[in-house]
């Protein structure tokens, strides 16, 4: 973009308007740019946990489902009874050791 006037830092050429042109950002440019990068990074964050979040429930709603549909076929055991693995529950246990 063509330079502010008064302004006095780096160019890479005279600004005509249709040769390749670069210059140094001033303060004020450089601290507009900085805080709309930042901004965009709080964006993209903000968006990427809202998915992460959608996934996570989404996850665990398959789960319910899931278990739904397999304790409408065949009941869970009850707290204690372990999963259905035999005496593999008690091997594992530390207090099925002794």
């Amino acid at each position: 973009h063509a330079p502010p006037p008064g302004f006095d830092g780096w160019e890479s050429a005279e600004w005509d308007g249709f040769n390749a042109y670069k210059r140094a950002c001033t303060p004020e440019e450089a601290a507009l740019l900085e805080a709309h990068q930042a901004a965009m990074i709080e964006e993209e964050r903000r968006e990427l946990d809202e998915i992460a979040r959608d996934e996570r429930e989404a996850f665990f709603q398959q789960l319910r489902t899931e278990i739904a549909a397999t304790a409408a076929a065949a009941p869970l055991p009850a707290a204690g009874e372990g999963l259905g693995r035999g005496d593999a529950d008690a091997k594992a246990s530390p207090r099925g050791n002794s």
